[in-house]
């Protein structure tokens, strides 16, 4: 159009920028028996630099923990108001041994948002649950771009160690040849080991089969 005499036009563009951020796990206690109930915690620090979109904690159980008995106790946000999704903190289904927890979309915050998950499980008797096994259970952080890539963040692993109790039963007699009708004495004497790896035994009971011809004093 000749009575244009120009056009003047500006743009303008924003980056939405993505950190690994850093994340913990811890398992207290560190050892526990075959029963025993653990306690997890897994600290996920998301950067004020960044935005994250449908961001997912997940955690891969380690065989040696009852899949069960795992139980959230709490999902905390240090900023409130940036954890506003409505499934936040809800757990996930679990697939095969890995669990997780819903975070959802984190934008900027004006400082660096925690997000700590507090769960339980119980040691099971079994694979994996020998004296001194280390269960090796570990923490991933996931999140997506606002394109919608899927990025892996940063893991952490927690090794809780196995203990077991160590029981052993000896029987002594008095008498190694004793005349008939004569009275003679079993002591049977149960001991639980010692050492790191050898926790309480409980609700011991020994068994002892009469030979034929024994007749077992009752007051005794």
């Amino acid at each position: 159009d000749p009575t244009v005499e120009g056009v003047i036009s500006s743009s303008a563009t924003s980056t939405i920028s993505s950190s690994n951020g850093e994340i913990a796990k811890s398992v207290s206690p560190a050892q526990a028996a075959v029963g025993d109930t653990v306690t997890w915690a897994v600290e996920v620090t998301y950067p004020d630099t960044a935005s994250y979109f449908d961001a997912v904690v997940t955690d891969t159980v380690q065989p040696g923990i009852d899949l069960s008995t795992i139980a959230t106790t709490s999902v905390t946000c240090s900023i409130p108001s940036a954890c506003a999704d409505a499934d936040f903190g809800q757990p996930i289904a679990a697939s095969g041994r890995t669990i997780g927890w819903t975070i959802g979309d984190i934008g900027v915050t004006p400082d660096d948002l925690v997000v700590t998950i507090v769960y339980t499980g119980r040691v099971e008797d079994g694979l994996g649950s020998t004296a001194g096994t280390v269960l090796s259970n570990t923490a991933t952080s996931t999140w997506a771009t606002s394109d919608g890539t899927r990025v892996t963040g940063k893991s952490s692993t927690a090794n809780l160690v196995v203990t077991r109790p160590v029981v052993s039963v000896t029987k002594d007699v008095d008498t190694l040849a004793p005349t008939p009708g004569a009275p003679y004495t079993y002591s049977v004497t149960v001991t639980n080991g010692s050492g790191d790896l050898v926790s309480a035994a409980y609700a011991i009971e020994v068994e002892d089969a009469v030979p034929v011809g024994v007749i077992v004093d009752a007051s005794t």
